[in-house]
C-alpha cells in the first residue's frame, strides 16, 4: 500500500491539478458535496399517541444539509423534553429495563424495534445510526445498560420523549461539523464488525451498505460509481480500517469526474483499480447516441418509480444487437427496482433475461450469426427493452423447439434449479428431496428435474390453494409453512432427507439440517423471508436474519456427515461460463425429450410492466384462479399473446458477508447460513487472524486491579465468580495486594487467593445458552434442542437441586428450558425455567 496517509487528513493542495473541478477556492466550502435528491428536507413534526397513551412528537426527516458547511455559532434553547440538568440513573434505568431482553441484561433486535416504533423512526434510518453513535454501541442490533445509560446521560435525554427532541440537534451537528462528522464516519467501520467473533476486516457487501447509509446527507459525487464497482469485483472480499478510512478523503481529493487523482499519492491500490478504469471511460471519444425503447428506474422504489422511455444504448463495437421478443419478470428485478440487489447508478434499465433475434454483429471472434435467435441474460440488469447490445458471451442460442415464451421463462429458473438439484444436491435414485416454495418459478422447476431421477419422493411446501397444482406437476407430499411445519414434517417425513433445496434463511435454516439424513444435503438459494412483496429490506431486518442464522459448524458437518451449499447462478456465470452453456443444453434436450415442461403465466405489453411485476409480487393474494407461473413474460416487439404458465418467483438474494450468504444481490450483508472460517491471505492481505471458540484459549489476561466483583476470575485454576473483592494499601515495599474470594462456578467450591494489583490474573471465558428439552434417556442424558433447531444429547442431568427441579418439570410435562453454562472445556445445566414463549 505505500506510505499510508494519515485518516482523514486534509488533502494534500500538491496533489490537485488546475482542473475546475480541484479549485476549492472558487466554490463555496458548503457546496463541496451537495446532499443526494433523495434527502427529503425538514419537515414540520407530527404528533401520535403511543400504545401506552404517551404524547410523542414525530422526528422530522434530516435536513438537506450540505458537505462541511459552515458550523453557526449561535446557541440555541434545549429543545422540549430536553434538560439542562443532569439526567436521572433512575429513569434511564427504567427506560433501559422497558427494551431489554427477558433473558439478557440488553436490548437486542427485538427491543431496539419497539424503540424505533416508539421514536417513530425506521430502524435503518440514519438517525438511529447516529444515536448508536452517541450510545457508543460496539455491536449492531445490541445496546448494553452501561452504553444506553451512559450515553443518554451525554446526550441529557431520559426519556422516549427527549430523545426525540434531541436526536434533530445531533444530526444537525453531524451535518455542521466536520470533526463530528469524521467521528461518526470511522464509528460506523467499527459498528460494522463482527466483534463477537473478532472480525477486523469488513466484509464488501456490509461495507457497500455502511457507505450509503453513513453518507445519507452528504453523497460523495464518486460514491454511486465506487459502490459499483465494489459489487462488479467479486474478488474484493473485504474493507480494511485504513481503506475505509482513507476514502472520505479520497472522495474529497479527485474531483467530481476523478481528474485530479494523483497516483503519486499513497492510495491504497483498491483505489488505484477503480479510478483508471473510470478515467479511461471518462476521457473516451463519446459516440453518436442511439437510442432504444426501454423499461427504465429513474429512481428507487415501488412500481410507479417504473417507466416506458428512449434509452441510450451501448456502441455496437464489440457488442451484439437483438431484436427483442420477451422478457421474463423475476423477483430480483422487484428488488433491483427497490435499490436492494445492486448498487445502480440511476437512470438503468431493468430486467436480467430475454429473447430475440440478432440483427447486427459488432464483435468480432464471434460464431454468432445475423437470424439466429438467442437468450439474452445479464445479471447486472438491462434487458427490458426492445433493442438491447450485448457482448457475445452473454448470448445463448435458442433452440428451434423451444418457443419465445419458454425462451424467456427458462435461463434463471430451469439453470437455478439444475445447478441446485443435480450438480450440488447430487440426487440419486430412491431418495428424498425438501423443495420449499415448490410452486414458484425454481421449485416448480426443481420439481420437474427432481422426478428425471427414477424412484424420487418430492416433498414441497407452498400455499394451500397451490396443493392441487404443484401435485400435478409432480410433488408427492404437500406442506404449507406454518406455525405447524415442525409438527407436521416430522411426521410426514420421520426418516429424514437426503436433499433440502431451501430458500429461507434465519432460524428456520437450522432446524432443516437438523432434517438432514447422514450424508444428506442442504442447498440455500436465497432469503426470501427476509422481504415480502413491497416491504423493502432494511439493513436492520438483515441483521436480525443474519443473528438469527447461526454459524454453519464444521465440526457439526464432519460428525454428522452433512453437506451445507450455496448457489449464486449470476457469478456461477461469471467464473465458469462454460459449465452454465453445457447445463443449459442439457436442459434444452430433456425439454425436446418432453421431460420438462415450462408454464407461462401470463404475456403483457412492455406498457404493462406495472401490472406484471404486480401480479408476480402480489400473486399470493390473487385467489384460486391464479396460475403458478413460474415466469410471467413482458412482450417487448409482439402483441400479447396468450400462453399459458409458470411464474417463477427466483430470488436469490444476498451474497454474504463472510461467504456466500447474502448471495451477491444482498447486501449479502448477508451470513445467511454463515461459515464461520477465516478469509485466508490470498484473499486479504490485511486479515488479522484471531482465536475463536475452536481451538481458542479458555482464558485472557487481565490486572488484577481492573476485576470487579461478580466477574469471573480463575482461582486454583477452576473458574470462579468473584463474591468478595478487598484492597489493601500500598506498602512501602510493594504494590498494593487485591484480595479475592470466588466460588466455582461449576462446583459451587469457594477460593481465595492474593494477587499485587498491578499483576494479571486469568479471566476465563464464559458462555451461557438456552435449550428447550426435549426428552431424558434412561441414562440420564439430555436431549436438549437451541433455538435454530441444533439438537445435543451430551449433557447429563444436573445432580442436586437444579437436577431435582428439571426431573420434576419434565415429569410433570411441562415445557422447559435449560441454561447451559460452557467455561473451560467444562459444560453443566445450571438452570431451568418454564418456557413461556410457546404459550403466547
Amino acid at each position: 500500500m505505500g506510505n499510508c496517509l494519515a485518516c482523514f487528513k486534509e488533502p494534500n493542495s500538491t496533489a490537485l491539478d488546475n482542473s475546475p473541478n480541484c479549485r476549492k477556492e472558487e466554490m463555496p466550502e458548503a457546496q463541496l458535496y451537495p446532499a443526494p435528491s433523495h434527502v427529503p428536507a425538514s419537515s414540520a413534526p407530527t404528533e401520535t399517541i403511543l400504545s401506552n397513551g404517551n404524547h410523542l412528537t414525530a422526528l422530522p426527516e434530516p435536513a438537506n444539509n450540505r458537505f462541511y458547511p459552515r458550523k453557526p455559532h449561535s446557541k440555541s434553547a434545549p429543545a422540549m423534553g430536553l434538560t439542562d440538568s443532569k439526567p436521572s440513573d433512575a429513569k434511564l434505568n427504567a427506560l433501559f429495563d422497558q427494551y431489554k431482553d427477558n433473558a439478557e441484561d440488553t436490548i437486542l433486535a427485538e427491543g431496539i424495534e419497539q424503540l424505533c416504533r416508539d421514536l417513530q423512526i425506521s430502524p435503518d434510518d440514519f438517525r438511529i445510526l447516529v444515536l448508536a453513535w452517541k450510545l457508543n454501541a460496539e455491536q449492531m442490533c445490541r445496546f448494553t445498560r452501561s452504553e444506553f445509560v451512559t450515553g443518554l446521560k451525554a446526550m441529557r435525554a431520559d426519556s422516549v420523549k427527549g430523545i426525540q427532541g434531541r436526536l434533530p440537534e445531533l444530526v444537525a451537528e453531524v451535518g455542521q461539523d466536520v470533526e463530528q462528522f469524521k467521528d461518526l464516519y470511522r464509528f460506523t467501520f467499527r459498528f460494522g464488525l463482527d466483534s463477537a467473533a473478532g472480525q477486523r476486516i469488513l466484509p464488501t457487501d456490509m461495507a457497500v451498505v455502511l457507505w450509503r447509509l453513513v453518507f445519507t446527507m452528504r453523497e460523495p459525487p464518486i460514491l454511486a460509481r465506487w459502490l459499483s464497482f465494489l459489487e462488479s469485483h467479486q474478488s474484493v472480499r473485504g474493507i480494511p480500517r485504513d481503506t475505509w478510512n482513507m476514502f472520505l478523503n479520497f472522495a474529497e481529493a479527485v474531483g467530481d469526474d476523478l481528474s485530479c487523482y494523483d497516483d503519486n499519492e499513497a492510495w491504497p491500490s483498491l483505489f488505484d483499480d477503480f479510478v483508471e478504469p473510470s478515467k479511461h471511460y471518462l476521457l473516451s471519444p463519446t459516440h453518436k447516441m442511439e437510442t432504444s425503447r426501454a423499461i427504465v428506474v429513474k429512481k428507487f422504489g415501488s412500481y410507479d418509480v417504473l417507466s416506458v422511455e428512449h434509452f441510450a444504448l451501448p456502441p455496437l463495437e464489440g457488442n451484439v444487437e437483438v431484436k427483442v421478443e420477451y422478457g421474463g419478470v423475476n423477483f430480483a428485478d422487484l428488488y433491483t427496482r427497490q435499490g436492494l440487489m445492486h448498487n445502480k447508478k440511476l437512470p438503468f434499465v431493468l430486467g436480467m433475461e430475454c429473447v430475440g433475434t440478432i440483427v447486427k454483429i459488432g464483435a468480432e471472434n464471434t460464431q454468432l450469426k445475423v437470424g439466429q435467435h438467442v437468450i439474452c441474460y445479464d445479471y447486472h440488469c438491462g434487458m427490458y427493452r426492445d433493442v438491447v447490445r450485448v457482448t457475445p458471451d452473454k448470448c445463448y442460442p435458442l433452440p428451434d423447439h423451444v418457443t419465445w415464451e419458454e425462451g424467456a421463462a427458462i435461463f434463471v429458473n430451469y439453470l437455478t434449479a439444475y445447478f441446485s438439484i443435480i450438480e450440488l444436491g447430487n440426487l440419486r435414485q430412491n431418495e428424498t428431496v425438501l423443495i420449499l416454495s415448490c410452486g414458484g418459478g425454481v421449485g416448480w422447476a426443481g420439481t420437474q428435474l427432481a422426478k428425471t431421477v427414477p424412484g424420487v419422493t418430492v416433498v414441497g411446501t407452498t400455499a394451500p390453494f397451490k396443493h392441487p397444482e404443484v401435485k400435478a406437476n409432480g410433488v408427492d407430499i404437500t406442506l404449507t409453512l406454518d406455525e405447524n411445519f415442525q409438527k407436521e414434517i416430522t411426521k410426514e417425513c420421520p426418516q429424514g432427507f437426503d436433499l433440502i433445496l431451501s430458500n429461507y434463511a434465519g432460524p428456520l435454516y437450522g432446524f432443516l439440517k437438523t432434517l438432514l439424513k447422514p450424508l444428506g444435503r442442504i442447498v440455500l438459494i436465497g432469503a426470501n423471508n427476509l422481504i415480502q412483496n413491497e416491504q423493502k429490506l432494511s439493513i436492520f431486518t438483515l441483521l436480525k436474519g443474519w443473528l438469527t442464522t447461526k454459524n454453519v459448524d464444521l465440526e457439526e458437518l464432519i460428525t454428522r456427515n452433512r453437506v451445507a451449499a450455496g448457489l449464486h447462478l449470476g457469478t456461477l456465470i461469471e467464473k465458469d461460463p462454460g459449465r452454465v452453456r453445457d447445463a443449459l443444453g442439457v436442459i434444452f434436450k430433456m425439454m425436446e425429450e418432453k421431460k420438462l415442461k415450462v408454464k407461462i403465466d401470463s404475456v403483457h405489453p412492455m406498457e404493462k410492466i406495472v401490472d406484471a411485476t404486480k401480479l408476480l409480487a402480489e400473486r399470493k393474494n390473487v385467489g384460486k384462479d391464479c396460475r403458478l407461473g413460474v415466469q410471467l413474460c413482458v412482450s417487448l416487439n409482439r402483441a400479447p399473446c396468450g400462453a399459458t404458465v409458470a411464474s417463477t418467483g427466483t430470488v436469490r438474494f444476498l451474497r454474504a458477508c463472510h461467504l456466500c450468504f447474502f448471495w451477491n444481490h444482498l447486501p449479502s450483508w448477508t451470513h445467511l447460513a454463515r461459515l464461520d472460517i477465516r478469509h485466508t491471505m490470498a484473499d486479504i492481505d490485511d486479515t488479522h487472524f484471531e482465536t475463536g471458540d475452536s481451538g481458542a484459549s479458555a482464558t485472557y489476561p487481565m490486572q488484577c486491579s481492573a476485576l470487579r466483583k461478580n466477574g469471573f476470575v480463575m482461582l486454583k485454576s477452576r473458574p470462579c465468580k468473584i463474591v468478595e473483592m478487598s484492597t489493601s494499601k500500598t506498602g512501602k515495599h510493594g504494590h498494593a495486594k487485591v484480595h479475592l474470594v470466588g466460588i466455582d462456578i461449576f462446583t459451587g467450591k469457594k477460593y481465595e487467593d492474593i494477587c499485587p494489583s498491578t499483576h494479571n490474573m486469568d479471566v476465563p471465558h464464559v458462555k451461557r445458552e438456552d435449550y428447550q428439552l426435549t426428552d431424558i434417556s434412561d441414562d440420564g442424558y439430555l436431549s436438549l434442542m437451541s433455538d435454530n433447531g441444533d439438537l445435543r444429547e451430551d449433557l447429563k442431568v444436573p445432580e442436586g437441586d437444579v437436577g431435582a427441579q428439571l426431573r420434576a418439570e419434565y415429569d410433570a410435562g411441562k415445557d422447559i428450558l435449560c441454561t447451559v453454562l460452557k467455561s473451560c472445556g467444562e459444560e453443566v445445566v445450571i438452570a431451568v425455567k418454564t418456557n413461556t414463549a410457546l404459550d403466547k
